[in-house]
């Protein structure tokens, strides 16, 4: 009894990267999460709500259960929001960046919404948050109840390459490192920069890792 009330004075809220494998990703550990008692809020505007429990897999009989206890709130973007179609002519969904730039720029104030209403009946509120929506630490840390967590999504491997491309764990693995400016748009790196700048404008509990 007294676990399940420990549980329920803390709210987690996971708030991912409006693609198809940062929403996942973050929908699996949000169900995780949920099959242990926690209250879990998967917070993201209502086409990728949609696209996460319709596309979720991987999950046996009791799957339908854990999505069942996890709790979907969407996060309204002012001023329209919907999925521009796909250009096969590009191996990188460059021709996603309005709608990427629309949810960074849009979900900060409906999430800090969200956040005070928590804040308001539990003891603690957790923010995982994909580290590609930077901006929920920064609103985490304005509640007096608040922590967040960056989640990277990417492989682990791939932070290695950062600091040592010619690592021998990549060398061993036949893996090669691509810096983001090699395999991705300008305008993806200079969003991803703007969510490093996010990053350092509020402190972190901690990283989970892919």
């Amino acid at each position: 009894m007294e676990d399940s009330a420990a549980a329920a004075a803390v709210a987690v809220v996971t708030v991912p990267f409006p693609t198809q494998g940062h929403l996942n990703q973050l929908l699996h550990l949000s169900m995780l999460l949920a099959s242990r008692g926690l209250a879990v809020h998967y917070a993201a505007p209502e086409p990728h709500l949609r696209e996460a429990r319709a596309r979720v897999h991987g999950w046996d009989a009791a799957g339908a259960l854990r999505l069942a206890a996890v709790r979907f709130r969407a996060l309204d973007i002012p001023g329209g929001y919907a999925s521009p179609p796909p250009d096969p002519s590009s191996p990188f969904p460059g021709h996603m960046m309005p709608l990427l730039e629309a949810f960074c720029d849009g979900a900060r104030t409906p999430l800090a919404a969200l956040l005070r209403e928590l804040s308001a009946c539990h003891r603690r509120v957790v923010v995982l948050h994909d580290r590609m929506a930077a901006f929920a630490a920064v609103e985490a840390a304005r509640i007096p109840n608040g922590e967040a967590l960056g989640v990277h999504c990417l492989a682990a491997s791939y932070n290695v390459g950062w600091v040592y491309p010619a690592h021998r764990l990549l060398v061993e693995h036949g893996l090669v490192f691509h810096p983001p400016d090699a395999c991705t748009t300008k305008e993806f790196v200079a969003l991803a920069k703007r969510m490093g700048q996010e990053r350092r404008r509020a402190a972190v509990a901690g990283m989970i890792y892919n």
